[in-house]
């Protein structure tokens, strides 16, 4: 059984326009869809009840907390050994889950298809990579910013983007969720892959399938540039220092941290000053992250961008 979990926050017109298709897509499978409404004020609930009650489970908080709460509240109710985690700004253009579930096996977390963002030169962000090499921990996504990379099977990467991700439950269980800490958005899922892979399980990118992400449409709607800026390096900061495991990585993340700071004061940039701040009042609520099967370090030297070089294309990918 498949459950698909759609965390939303005033998202009735994306809904409306998304759902028939992903409703569509399910018909050939055992499942169930969850919205987890995270504190709308809009209609989204009277539309669900209106036009799609019973066939969609609605969890509805009184308040809004964030992307990492309203996926938890999903998961918490969802009985599907599958897990689809479904963006509400992503539409469905192909069949694709019946590809995704093919890629699982015991050692499988979770599955990504090619997460195409309307755009010149067909950007894309479900191929992701890691990079450490100035001491700041950041996923990459290649294919976004005008290189393309192209597949003829699926491949492991280190970070599977939430928008469009189909997950073990009983692994996602296991890894006890999103960390809250995280909320309101940003990093969270990217916490979520590193601690899958520190265990040794397996995130899969298969490009022969794709749906359409029509990318932050709530967070860019309901949140201004500042804020925003200030919550990624924020929740950046401190996904770094859940994982970073070694004195090695430590020691390059310290001359970072210290040109970050010098030059935010430098520049009065308040902003990165502001995150900085806010990152250190909440190191106390983190929990450091042990490696069981692998090791930052070895992330890192395993998913990097040098090791996908091959299937570097100079043609646009279709």
């Amino acid at each position: 059984m498949i459950s698909v979990i759609i965390p939303t926050f005033n998202g009735k017109d994306l809904l409306k326009n998304n759902l028939p298709n992903l409703i569509n897509e399910l018909s050939d499978f055992s499942h169930e869809i969850i919205v987890s409404d995270d504190g709308s004020t809009d209609d989204t609930i009277e539309f669900l009840k209106d036009n799609h009650k019973p066939y969609i489970k609605i969890f509805s908080s009184e308040e809004n907390k964030g992307f990492s709460s309203a996926c938890n509240s999903g998961l918490q109710i969802a009985r599907g050994d599958y897990i689809l985690l479904l963006n509400n700004d992503v539409s469905i253009k192909e069949p694709f889950l019946k590809k995704l579930l093919i890629n699982f096996n015991e050692e499988t977390f979770c599955v990504v298809p090619r997460i195409r963002i309307p755009g010149e030169n067909n950007p894309e962000e479900g191929f992701t990579v890691i990079d450490f090499s100035d001491g700041d921990l950041k996923i990459l996504m290649p294919n976004m910013n005008g290189e393309h990379y192209e597949f003829d099977q699926p491949i492991e990467i280190p970070h599977g983007v939430a928008a469009c991700a189909l997950y073990s439950r009983e692994k996602l269980l296991d890894l006890g969720g999103f960390d809250t800490v995280l909320n309101p958005y940003f990093w969270e899922d990217v916490d979520l892959s590193t601690r899958a892979l520190k265990k040794g399980w397996k995130i899969i990118y298969d490009s022969s399938v794709s749906v359409i992400h029509e990318k932050s449409r709530t967070v860019h709607k309901y949140y201004d540039h500042d804020p925003r800026f200030i919550t990624n390096l924020k929740n950046r900061l401190l996904f770094t220092w859940k994982q970073i495991d070694s004195k090695d990585l430590i020691r390059k993340h310290y001359f970072f941290l210290n040109f970050l700071v010098r030059k935010a004061v430098l520049l009065k940039d308040i902003n990165t000053l502001q995150a900085f701040d806010s990152a250190i009042k909440n190191i106390n609520n983190i929990n450091r992250i042990k490696s069981e099967k692998l090791s930052l370090s070895e992330i890192i030297e395993k998913y990097g961008i040098s090791k996908y070089e091959k299937y570097l294309c100079n043609s646009p990918v279709l």
